[in-house]
């Protein structure tokens, strides 16, 4: 095996690690208030990933020319089209670095799908791939159950694997009330209890699709693991992650019936027109209030700036600016809508190439493997109520890894 192969298999079993090096700049702070969102961090994955890139730098030419017809899918001329845009949007951002910055990790990570194309075979690599997710999940459920018996994070050691650290005493740390006990979801090695949620919602399902393939031994290894991740994924009160694994199991199933596939895709049309009208809804709760108000505050960055948006990274910065009468000085994250964010802050063009990216790999899921239009729709299920698929490097490398292996199961 190559270098460059192991690093990336590396690289998929630290899937979960949020270890990395912050850099707090000025530009970090609105109004005294450091928001962590627009802090620019170095992640280990990221070091792994230049790593890899690095490793396969001799080997380019003799690997892209076996697929070469890879280069003409519509989704990677989308995904070309994304990136340019993205990169204008950087130009006439108010804060340059900042935007230059998101984007040279949205660089990155493109880098790394083209790799995956290029360099994978399946499902021979799916099948390594999700035997290594097996491990990272069954430590994370590990650790999970630890959390939540002991309330707090485990290690309290942000150097051991990136672990937040959290406990009752943490401002803003997430509670929910369980049988009329407060208690805090477990947080795994993620920001929040919500990403870890949706990270296991999709790994699971990649796992229960796997054992196909799988003989008696890691067939049972991996069944043991989707159990124990279940009972961490209940644990982590993540509603919509339970909505998004419970769908894909279904799904597993469902995809399977012929002409089922249209009925998914008036689904997900449904779930964005739905996921962008909410603010219209006069919807209860202190939850779907917030979120409905930084939709609002980043429809007006929309309308103020609709072809390039505020600049790439920067919806966080300019949030309270936009959200004068709607009582967020004290929420300032991004809106929990990648479709919303990603206009807001890169503007219609950027939008409709991702769109169109996303078309384009649906299109050419429906005539492959069911767990890849599952993926996909969980993204975008997931996707139109929060933004860890585009802020999060955790989750935006799952999405990627999912894009490749959508086209890849084709060559």
């Amino acid at each position: 095996m190559s270098v460059h192969k192991k690093i990336f298999f590396l690289i998929v079993l630290l899937f979960p690690v949020n270890l990395g090096k912050h850099f707090i700049i000025s530009s970090s702070y609105i109004h005294g208030k450091l928001l962590d969102y627009l802090v620019p961090t170095v992640y280990l994955l990221d070091v792994l990933i230049v790593m890899l890139l690095l490793a396969w730098l001799p080997f380019i030419k003799a690997t892209c020319s076996r697929r070469k017809a890879i280069f003409k899918e519509p989704a990677v001329l989308f995904l070309g089209s994304f990136i340019v845009a993205q990169l204008c949007a950087s130009f006439v951002s108010t804060n340059a670095f900042l935007s230059f910055y998101s984007v040279l990790r949205t660089v990155l990570y493109a880098l790394f799908f083209i790799y995956c194309l290029v360099n994978l075979e399946f499902p021979k690599d799916f099948i390594v791939i999700t035997r290594l997710l097996s491990v990272s999940v069954l430590l994370l459920a590990l650790l999970g159950f630890g959390q939540w018996f002991k309330q707090r994070s485990v290690f309290d050691n942000y150097l051991v694997l990136g672990e937040q650290p959290y406990g009752s005493a943490t401002e803003n740390v997430a509670v929910e009330n369980v049988f009329d006990v407060a208690k805090i979801p477990p947080y795994g090695l993620f920001r929040h209890p919500n990403v870890f949620g949706a990270f296991l919602s999709i790994v699971l399902v990649w796992l229960v699709a796997s054992l196909k393939w799988e003989g008696s031994a890691w067939k049972f290894f991996k069944l043991g693991v989707v159990g124990l991740g279940s009972i961490v994924l209940v644990l982590t009160i993540s509603k919509l992650a339970w909505l998004s694994f419970v769908l894909g199991i279904l799904l597993v199933w469902l995809l399977l019936r012929r002409g089922f596939a249209r009925f998914i895709i008036v689904l997900v049309l449904f779930g964005v027109i739905g996921g962008h009208l909410l603010p219209l809804f006069s919807l209860k709760g202190a939850s779907i209030e917030r979120r409905s108000d930084l939709l609002k505050a980043s429809y007006s960055m929309v309308l103020k700036s609709p072809l390039f948006g505020i600049g790439p990274g920067l919806n966080t910065a300019y949030i309270e600016t936009y959200s004068v009468d709607l009582g967020l000085s004290r929420y300032a994250q991004p809106v929990h809508n990648i479709f919303v964010l990603l206009t807001s802050e890169s503007g219609i063009l950027a939008l409709s190439a991702f769109v169109l990216l996303l078309i384009a790999l649906l299109r050419k899921a429906f005539r492959g493997h069911p767990v890849f239009i599952i993926a996909l729709v969980q993204i975008i299920l997931l996707g139109l109520f929060d933004h860890y698929f585009l802020t999060i490097h955790q989750t935006s490398l799952v999405m990627w890894l999912t894009f490749a292996l959508t086209l890849l199961q084709f060559y």
